[in-house]
């Protein structure tokens, strides 16, 4: 249906013949991703964000808002950062139109689950409630 976000695999490093193609089938270089992430395509840049990195937290690029359920850049950050978390939005269209609707679906569902019967693994945008 319209808003739904499809699960797919993403290779964080491309895997076209001009990139990375030895990482094809490399396990840390897949991720479920949805259907806008892997629209990114054959973009690559040494500053995008890898979200399994042992020193990767959201919070330390970005912010939830809850108002828009939008993600916002952080403003109190290093400019590396900063040019980090600006070069992950971007390729990955983390505001993309229509994914502050499926955020809030999302979080509505979230806060209409007892809480006993809550699993974190069934809820796409994990880090809203963490």
């Amino acid at each position: 249906g319209e808003g739904v976000i499809k699960e797919t695999i993403e290779h964080f490093c491309p895997k076209g013949r001009n990139h990375f193609p030895y990482l094809v089938y490399c396990w840390e270089n897949l991720f479920v991703a949805c259907h806008f992430c892997q629209e990114k395509g054959e973009q690559f840049d040494e500053n995008l964000l890898k979200p399994d990195l042992p020193d990767y937290e959201f919070e330390k690029y970005f912010l939830f808002n809850y108002r828009t359920f939008e993600i916002e850049i952080r403003k109190d950050i290093s400019a590396e950062s900063k040019l980090k978390a600006e070069v992950t939005m971007k390729f990955y269209k983390l505001n993309y139109s229509g994914r502050e609707v499926a955020r809030k679906r999302e979080y509505k569902k979230f806060q209409n689950t007892a809480e006993s019967e809550r699993e974190i693994n069934d809820y796409s945008y994990r880090y809203m409630f963490i």
